[in-house]
């Protein structure tokens, strides 16, 4: 990712001429890729730190079918630039934050009995889930914004 961006850093400054809203643009999706892939890491992390039993590994199951999802249909918006796909995208990002909160308490609730270290790894691998829901949703967003124009051609590296 480090290679993509000084590729496209240079790009923007030996090509001043080309869109710079639209190399702007897609130096954002790379960041925001970038961001998005350390934020997985750090759920699988947390997800591992989740206890095996019933209702921990309920929610490891939903966060990783619900996640699993959008990462598919984000898939498909970048590598289609078919309009309906990225209405789909920024409707299944929106601003999940009451969600995510509904989902916690929930989970916490069920696991009372199991004591705070159970309960601090739902809040983290919950809040984690929020964060790529969050970077997803900007993604999405800046993926709309591009859509109206292409981005320009760019030197062979």
């Amino acid at each position: 990712m480090a290679e993509i961006d000084d590729f496209l850093t240079e790009a923007r400054l030996r090509y001043p001429s080309h869109e710079i809203e639209a190399v702007n643009s897609i130096l954002v999706q790379q960041r925001l890729i970038v961001w998005l892939e350390e934020q997985f890491a750090e759920l699988c992390t947390e997800l591992n730190e989740l206890p095996r039993g019933e209702a921990a590994g309920q929610l490891r199951n939903v966060l990783i079918e619900g996640i699993d999802a959008v990462v598919l249909v984000m898939a498909d918006g970048l590598a289609n630039p078919d309009p309906e796909l990225r209405l789909t995208a920024n409707q299944i990002t929106g601003d999940r934050s009451e969600l995510f909160r509904r989902v916690r308490n929930d989970y916490i609730l069920r696991v009372t009995s199991s004591g705070d270290a159970v309960q601090a790894s739902i809040l983290k691998a919950t809040n984690t889930a929020g964060e790529i829901f969050f970077l997803f949703s900007r993604l999405a967003q800046n993926m709309e914004g591009s859509s109206s124009s292409p981005p320009p051609p760019l030197p062979a590296a």
